[in-house]
């Protein structure tokens, strides 16, 4: 539409479709119903003398106003929706480009300063309806307004019966229905937001999914990793046990062979490297041994089955009698539970835990090495407690470590293997091992073993 200031074309001007551009003026102020015309930014871009005439407003001061800005919302009126509801319309026109209908609605007009400003009641009967250009987006909306005041508070007999009231309660219905739109659009939201967080949730599934999947296969790889690691380890104890030991037997045979045959003839220094060369080999076969036995803890074990830790404790110590003896321990053991295990591993468990005590006793008291039990949830604890010489906090972690020696060969023998294994088998059962002690004040062993499935021993 040309705009209003704009020099008309003459009346004989005609566009091809036989309407000439200088009538559209006519025919928009012959519309009888108040119009104005909007741009995409709803804008007042046009407006017929109907409208100005029933809004008591002037063309020159309206021109480039929006809606809200030429009516301002009565603030006598507390919750008034009218305002709302218009602006409301437009954007559902811009969004679905078609015309949208409002509802008998309650919108003041501001009557002009000259005239006292104060707000007139007026109620509306309005359709926004969009212009469309060749691509199908809106160029305009028109406004299209009736004023019904005057049949609202008169009323108007449509038919037999109390017309105000009918129209009254036209007016409440159409609240009542401005009301309910308004639930549902927000009752629509509601359901966008869900809708929103749902789409979220899955694909916070997914992307967990994603990492499950991810997770197994690295977990899959590295038991395929440790499969073939067991079996280089199972092989590596094959090699030790025959072609690593057989060098050594042969230097051990020969070293014992010089020193008898020629006994006579070494001197002091050729005997005492003799020995130092008897002692390194028997060094290197005892680790071997050991390095075999730690190696064979997962390749060589049996399944478990049910079994008594009493039981076993009797066989370890039965395998340290001599050592019992000789060094005039004391011990004592409560009642222990029966477990799940392999009862070899446990045995050595045991015997390496007690051999340790009698290995670093003191010398200047009697021995006392005391096990207790106690259940803690699904484990059992079991404590291996003896008076020795301790050690210090900052070798509690090292002495699981496997050949970690915290003393020389001429002080304490051994390989400093024997607590590597006890962690080895502890783990393989699913425990636990850590300890605890101080110098001088003995030292404290705890270990932990899955209780029976099924609550047995509770």
């Amino acid at each position: 539409m040309p705009d209003q200031g704009e020099k008309m074309q003459t009346p004989g001007a005609r566009d091809k479709e036989g309407v000439a551009p200088s009538d559209f003026k006519r025919v928009f102020e012959a519309v009888p119903d108040p119009c104005l015309l909007l741009d995409r930014n709803l804008r007042i871009v046009a407006v017929n003398e109907e409208y100005l005439k029933v809004t008591m407003t002037r063309r020159e001061e309206i021109m480039g106003m929006t809606m809200m800005e030429l009516f301002p919302v009565n603030p006598a009126e507390v919750g008034a929706t009218g305002a709302t509801n218009v602006s409301a319309s437009l954007m559902r026109v811009l969004e679905r480009k078609v015309p949208d209908t409002l509802p008998l609605q309650k919108y003041d007009i501001r009557k002009p300063k000259e005239e006292g400003g104060a707000y007139e009641e007026r109620y509306w009967s309005a359709v926004n309806t969009p212009v469309l250009n060749a691509e199908y987006e809106v160029d305009y909306i028109i406004h299209r307004a009736h004023d019904v005041t005057d049949f609202v508070r008169r009323g108007h007999n449509i038919m037999e019966g109390d017309a105000a009231q009918g129209e009254a309660d036209v007016f409440r219905n159409s609240q009542r229905v401005a009301e309910a739109n308004e639930e549902l659009r927000l009752a629509n939201n509601q359901l966008e937001a869900q809708r929103e967080k749902l789409l979220e949730l899955n694909a916070r599934l997914e992307v967990e999914a994603l990492q499950r999947v991810k997770a197994q296969d690295v977990a899959e790889k590295a038991n395929r990793e440790l499969q073939r690691s067991n079996k280089e380890l199972e092989l590596f104890a094959s090699v030790a046990s025959h072609d690593l030991q057989e060098p050594l037997v042969t230097v051990g045979s020969y070293t014992e062979l010089i020193a008898h045959k020629y006994r006579d003839k070494l001197d002091s220094d050729a005997e005492k490297y003799l020995r130092y060369m008897t002692d390194g080999v028997k060094q290197m076969q005892s680790m071997i041994n050991d390095l075999l036995a730690y190696s064979r803890l997962n390749t060589k074990a049996k399944p478990f089955s049910r079994l008594s830790l009493g039981k076993v404790l009797e066989s370890a110590l039965r395998n340290l009698t001599k050592a019992v003896e000789a060094s005039d321990a004391s011990l004592e053991w409560m009642e222990l539970p029966e477990v799940e295990g392999d009862d070899t591993q446990l045995v050595q468990l045991f015997q390496n835990l007690v051999g340790n005590a009698i290995k670093f006793r003191r010398r200047d008291v009697r021995l006392q090495v005391r096990i207790t039990c106690e259940r803690q949830g699904g484990m059992w604890l079991i404590e291996v407690r003896d008076n020795g010489i301790g050690l210090e906090p900052r070798f509690f972690e090292q002495v699981f470590e496997i050949f970690r020696r915290l003393h020389t060969r001429e002080e304490y023998e051994g390989s400093g293997i024997g607590l590597a294994i006890c962690r080895k088998i502890v783990e393989h059962h699913g425990g636990h091992i850590w300890v605890e002690s101080a110098p001088g004040e003995g030292t404290t062993f705890f270990f932990s073993i899955p209780t029976l499935r099924g609550g047995a021993n509770a």
